[in-house]
């Protein structure tokens, strides 16, 4: 899929996990009044970031050029990471060349490890989360750039030239307000590492509906292979590209989902305990 694809889906299911998380909080936690501003927006971001995480594998994606040097440097890395996995836990019957791109990274399992050491390390100290934050940040304006109206990326970017400037800023500016203010504690892990997993199995699913498919099954051996690309029937994957009418629908959804869902659990935080209310006495 492509990237402001990913970014959309992302946005949805990052939405999905901020509604389904405050809906619980009201329903278990008793005295509670909603996510703070922190965890609302940094789990936000991060979900919607990490969609685009898993494409580090490769030199061609928007992952790997997102903040220069720096990201091309952690996609070699992950690139050689995803090379050595691979050759260390190959079955008999798979390919002896190594899979890369849509390899290590593309796997639900990755993607939940990714998730418990950004919970732990928040543990320790928000400020871990720091460079996560800024790249997802980065990333999220990257994919979404060429999904919104015109006339917001005029607003947000008064100099085309410099637009990837203006996203670095804009990415360093809302993550130094979120830690500098205190905005994130160290509570807030867990559901930080749980948005961020869900924003990198999002694209896993996204691109186990085309016809490239992905491992979703990994570590799991099956018919010999550890490295079986799978995902929905093959009749029923779809290409991808600029001309995909099915692509364009899914962003499409995925965006008016992700607007709702934030919407509503942001400017409607007192129908949450009334839905609540109703729902124990139904």
């Amino acid at each position: 899929m492509l990237g402001r694809s990913h970014i959309t889906t992302g946005c949805a299911t990052g939405g999905v996990v901020l509604a389904g998380t405050t809906g619980l909080g009201y329903w278990l936690v008793p005295g509670f009044t909603g996510l703070g501003a922190g965890p609302w927006i940094s789990g936000l971001i991060l979900a919607a970031g990490a969609s685009l995480l898993p494409d580090l594998d490769t030199t061609e994606s928007t992952a790997y050029h997102a903040v220069g040097p720096a990201t091309a440097r952690l996609g070699n890395g992950c690139q050689r990471l995803s090379r050595r996995v691979y050759v260390a836990t190959a079955g008999p019957a798979d390919s002896p060349r190594p899979r890369v791109h849509r390899g290590l990274l593309h796997t639900p399992t990755f993607a939940g490890l990714v998730g418990v050491l950004c919970a732990l390390a928040v543990l320790v100290t928000p400020w871990t989360v720091a460079p996560l934050l800024f790249l997802c940040g980065v990333l999220t304006l990257k994919g979404l750039h060429r999904s919104l109206p015109s006339e917001w990326i005029r607003a947000m970017y008064p100099l085309r030239s410099l637009r990837e400037v203006f996203q670095w800023f804009y990415a360093a500016g809302v993550t130094a307000a979120l830690l500098g203010f205190g905005s994130i504690d160290r509570a807030d892990g867990i559901y930080l590492g749980l948005c961020l997993a869900v924003g990198m199995v999002t694209h896993d699913l996204g691109d186990a509906c085309t016809n490239s498919a992905v491992p979703m099954t990994w570590p799991k051996q099956r018919d010999g292979k550890r490295w079986t690309c799978s995902g929905l029937p093959p009749a029923l994957r779809f290409s991808t590209g600029e001309d995909s009418l099915v692509e364009a629908g899914v962003r499409r959804v995925s965006l008016t989902v992700a607007v709702l869902l934030i919407a509503g659990t942001a400017v409607l935080p007192p129908a949450w305990p009334l839905l609540v209310d109703w729902l124990g006495t139904s």
